[in-house]
């Protein structure tokens, strides 16, 4: 799968020991923690909708 996010120090994800982890601190092979659904989200929120890439 694949995901979008922005390039920024405020956006953050979850590493598999439960910290925070912006964004513009990953490397290549950290692991995270994803839960998949299958929807579109803007701060928090779903959104309906499809979104193409260009």
């Amino acid at each position: 799968g694949q995901i979008i996010l922005q390039q920024a120090e405020t956006v953050r994800l979850i590493d598999k020991l439960g910290k925070a982890l912006s964004v513009t601190d990953l490397d290549i092979n950290d692991e995270i923690i994803i839960h998949h659904q299958n929807q579109m989200r803007h701060i928090g929120k779903a959104l309906e909708g499809e979104m193409t890439e260009k």
